[in-house]
């Protein structure tokens, strides 16, 4: 089943976007983590605000938690329509 927590994220997406901006690339996430790459992939292009390949910068993260936050505050279709 895929629940979903207070944010409306699954836990595998809480915890690749929660490791992603710790500053883990993709392939340290899937050999962190038993997550097939695809997942990792899917995910964080769908929440990431900004290229996938970069380097963190502060405004980089800053920018990911007002978007994670914009999707807890209207519902998950934030994100769906954003990437329709």
């Amino acid at each position: 089943m895929n629940r979903r927590n207070s944010n409306g994220l699954t836990s595998r997406e809480a915890d690749v976007l929660a490791r992603w901006d710790a500053g883990r690339s993709i392939q340290g996430i899937a050999r962190d983590t038993s997550y097939p790459l695809s997942d990792i992939e899917r995910i964080v292009s769908m929440f990431h605000i900004g290229p996938v390949d970069r380097r963190h910068t502060p405004s980089l993260i800053e920018a990911n938690r007002r978007y994670v936050a914009a999707v807890a505050a209207t519902g998950r279709s934030f994100a769906e329509a954003c990437h329709a």
